[in-house]
């Protein structure tokens, strides 16, 4: 697993405050991108791993910076 992996999973699994985790998104982002031109530029089984990790913990920080609007009382 790279840093880049590490650091999305340790996002989605770290309870932290809303503006925390709304300025994770973007490095979020950007290691899904990286990952989706890699297997763009050089598919393979190795690559497709890379990004339905990636794709996992970008799933399981949204899901977290949602409840993090929930307690903040948001809804909109």
């Amino acid at each position: 697993m790279s840093t880049a992996d590490a650091a999305t999973l340790q996002a989605a699994m770290t309870p932290l405050d809303t503006e925390a985790l709304r300025l994770q998104l973007v490095d979020i982002g950007d290691t899904l991108q990286a990952r989706l031109h890699e297997l763009s530029a050089r598919p393979s089984v190795d690559a497709c791993d890379r990004l339905l990790i990636s794709l996992s913990g970008a799933r399981m920080a949204v899901w977290h910076y949602r409840e993090a609007l929930q307690r903040e009382g948001g809804s909109g």
